[in-house]
């Protein structure tokens, strides 16, 4: 066990110990105790500062208090309540029931501040206000007892919050947002942070026979505060959130996120990240990309994916000068010997032909032997009276001074110099900050997350101010995210490469990553995936499940596949939706969620995607309730990386999937004999169909010089297809963007430029369009009905015939 490990386990094991003996269970209700809020009740004890928490009529957490380690000693047992003071408030447009309880102390004044809605909500904070010049260590907003007899399935996340996976079942510690699901309620507790200015939130655990004490921390071992005599010091924001689908408290915890961190500047960036799609070198390459792999890429782009929304580069880890290890460089602007030419020029060879650079840094980490140590040490961390440099020969940025900052904005002057178009900030960006958190000493507020808004807040700054684009690989905590607009996304997983996507488990655990999480961060931030990969491993898969998370609001998309291995179709057909496809409620608990759903229109035409995962190792049958999903048969599903489609006639569709497959399926209403499928890249570009007997003509709106792959349901014979009066080419394999044409099994696909009209002539009707594809399910059920009658017969046959012989 390492020495910092040791420490944590021991502040862990006092707080536990102090929370155990100044905490017993709640004595029978009091006079004086206060009842506030109807739903999610509150009935605070104003007598001992505990409270209980009642969800309909059932006791949820019991004996809730706070507690804080000052001067190396819990206060919880030296306060006394003051008063208290009970309100209705609004904030983030509900209406709350609050109350602020004063307790005081020797040398301390601690404001303890709840409050509950009927939404189901709970926030809690404290204001630490002392005497005298006080250093605070920990600090626990919340501490409970629950039944564990209540707690069913429990989700936490790793300790960065992104890019992190998610962790299962109850630890004894987890990073938030933590979710369980309450079985003996039929009901969902998310536990959250609302607010980062300060603190990254975790809960550790004490089990009982009976009882299962969670305290949820806002301070890391190495966080340390220090408020002066007659100052405060508001603590930020814990949010507990109670209801019985856990989908939608993720999406109200997003909104109610962006209620209450307000952007801290606005967004003066250019947003192609989340307009177009692009590529990563780090997929394939990694640090081996050069300068001709780099243009080989650009010229694939520009010949075969520009028009289909392909707009941008990362060059990722690789170009830059490094001497010791990953994730420092010398000076972050001299070049590796495989780019001595600098980037300068490449740059302009990828602007020549419309394709934007995002360059990837991580400029908190410099070599040891940078000739910056040497001549300007007050930029990075001290210790002992020189630059700290650590075991593996890395100095860092001491983020805190105006030096450091005074380079960083050097940087981001040479970069636009040169002609970069963005940043992509690694992870290791942010670790910076755990060495400073142990070596700074003179900083009075020294945390985790407070080191991470200064650097964030300056990128923000230096994007607004140098126009370029800023996406970033990690957060310790969600909401500060929400305050920087001009760092456009995040990244939700941890690398996805070549080598990851070969094994199945990591390939699941991204997956489960991506549908847990987009679909409710993309109110916050834009996700991303990393790498969609299609021309290795597990690219049917990755496909299915990439394609899912596109929205109109933003998410951040690239491919990672060299050129001579990228599936062009695959990267053609992909669709914006309204937001990242969702999780039904009870599949969000699963270690991958089986079913996720998300919806897009096509020229008025609603049209649902509904992504299935079998994560298993054998095959699986999924049910799909058209009811449930807003439509009503007839509707025409289509595969949407496979291809191939069919008509569901009745309300509950089967579908069957292999082992460690996925499949999304595009479903849409047939209506007056057609039942548009896919627009990609852009579904806005198709601005009206019209059917007129046996012409269907399509009016395209989309971004000149781009091109639209359409498939439509016609259900019957295409005799030919027109774009601007010029006769497309009927082809047998579609090659994007190339116009042509292509029909299979009733359903028409056209790549075609995005602006312009469409005519497609029809024939006659299909004979499968008359004798209209029954459902999986029921013609299975027709097979065995079948099977069973002749079995019946066969049988009479042979009595009677025995019957005959006896004759």
């Amino acid at each position: 066990m390492s020495v910092r490990e040791l420490r944590s386990a021991c502040y862990i094991l006092i707080l536990a110990l102090l929370t155990s003996a100044c905490c017993p269970p709640a004595a029978p209700l009091p006079e004086e105790a206060v009842a506030l809020g109807e739903t999610l009740k509150l009935v605070y004890f104003p007598a001992n500062g505990t409270f209980n928490l009642v969800y309909r009529g059932r006791v949820l957490l019991r004996s809730a208090h706070f507690d804080v380690l000052a001067e190396g000693r819990s206060l919880w047992g030296e306060l006394r309540v003051e008063g208290y003071r009970v309100g209705r408030e609004e904030w983030a447009g509900i209406s709350w029931h609050v109350i602020r309880v004063n307790f005081t102390g020797p040398s301390i004044r601690v404001t303890q501040v709840v409050a509950v809605s009927s939404k189901g909500l709970l926030i809690t904070y404290l204001t630490l206000a002392p005497a005298r010049r006080m250093r605070f260590r920990m600090a626990a907003p919340l501490s409970f007892a629950m039944s564990p007899q209540v707690l069913g399935d429990v989700v936490s996340k790793e300790f960065w919050t992104l890019p992190g996976h998610y962790v299962y079942g109850l630890r004894d510690r987890m990073y938030l947002p933590l979710a369980m699901r309450l079985k003996e309620l039929n009901a969902s507790l998310l536990v959250a942070s609302l607010t980062s200015e300060l603190c990254k939130f975790w809960a550790g655990v004490r089990r009982g026979e009976d009882v299962v004490w969670l305290t949820v921390y806002s301070m890391l071992e190495d966080d340390r505060l220090e408020v002066l005599g007659g100052h405060e010091l508001v603590l930020d924001k814990l949010l507990l959130a109670v209801g019985r689908d856990v989908v939608s408290l993720l999406e109200e915890y997003a909104r109610l996120i962006a209620a209450f961190n307000k952007p801290v500047r606005p967004r003066r960036v250019d947003d192609f990240p989340l307009r177009y799609r692009g590529w990563i070198s780090w997929a394939y390459y990694y640090t081996r990309i050069n300068p001709l792999s780099f243009k080989q890429e650009v010229d694939f782009i520009y010949e075969r994916l520009r028009p289909l929304g392909y707009r941008y580069v990362i060059l990722d880890d690789g170009w830059e000068r490094r001497d010791t290890s990953y994730p420092a460089a010398y000076d972050w602007v001299e070049t590796s010997e495989a780019f001595q030419g600098g980037l300068e020029e490449l740059i302009g060879y990828a602007h020549e032909r419309g394709i934007r650079v995002i360059l990837w840094v991580a400029f908190t980490a410099f070599d040891g032997n940078s000739y910056l140590v040497r001549e300007r040490p007050e930029m990075f961390l001290q210790s002992g009276g020189s630059v700290y440099v650590d075991d593996r020969g890395r100095a860092y940025l001491n983020i805190t001074s105006t030096a450091a900052r005074e380079y960083i904005e050097e940087l981001f002057r040479t970069y636009r110099q040169w002609g970069v178009d963005g940043l992509t900030f690694d992870l290791g960006t942010i670790a910076c900050a755990l060495p400073l958190t142990l070596r700074l000493s003179s900083s009075k507020n020294l945390t985790l997350v407070a080191l991470t808004n200064s650097l964030y807040s300056l990128l923000d700054e230096l994007a607004a101010k140098y126009g370029l684009t800023i996406l970033v690989k990690g957060s310790p905590e969600l909401p500060l995210l929400a305050k920087y607009r001009n760092i456009l996304g995040v990244r939700i997983s941890w690398d996805v490469t070549y080598g990851s996507v070969a094994r199945q488990d990591l390939v699941m655990a991204f997956a489960d990553a991506f549908l847990k999480t987009s679909f409710w961060l993309a109110h916050i931030t834009a996700p991303d995936p990393d790498a969609l990969i299609t021309g290795d491993g597990f690219s049917e898969f990755s496909t299915a499940v990439w394609n899912a998370l596109e929205c109109e609001g933003g998410a951040v998309m690239y491919y990672g596949d060299p050129w001579q291995r990228a599936n062009v179709r695959r990267l053609a057909v992909y669709q914006l939706y309204k937001r990242p496809a969702a999780p039904a409620p009870e599949g969000w608990w699963g270690r991958r969620p089986p079913l996720a759903w998300t919806e897009s229109s096509i020229a008025g035409y609603r049209v649902v995607a509904v992504l299935l995962v079998n994560g298993g190792r054998e095959e699986a049958l999924y049910e799909v309730n058209l009811t449930q999903l807003g439509l009503e048969p007839p509707v025409v599903a289509l595969n949407v990386v496979e291809g191939g489609a069919q008509i569901i006639n009745e309300t509950t569709w089967t579908v069957r999937l292999g082992p460690a497959s996925a499949a999304l399926l595009h479903l849409s209403e047939l209506e007056g004999g057609v039942a548009p499928l896919l627009a990609g890249w852009d579904p806005g570009a198709v601005e009206s169909i019209t059917v007129e007997g046996d012409e269907v003509r399509i009016a395209l709106a989309g971004e000149p010089g781009s091109a639209v792959v359409l498939e439509l349901y016609v259900g019957r014979e295409v005799l030919g297809a027109w774009f601007q009066d010029s006769a497309l080419p009927r082809v047998n394999a579609l090659k994007p963007p190339e116009p042509c044409y292509a029909v299979s099994g009733g359903v028409l696909t056209v790549v075609a430029p995005a602006r312009g009209v469409l005519r497609v002539r029809l024939g006659a009707r299909l004979a499968s369009e008359a004798a209209t594809p029954q459902s999986p399910l029921r013609v299975y059920l027709e097979a065995l009905l079948i099977a069973a009658i002749l079995s019946i017969l066969a049988l009479s046959a042979v009595l009677g015939g025995g019957r005959r012989g006896r004759r």
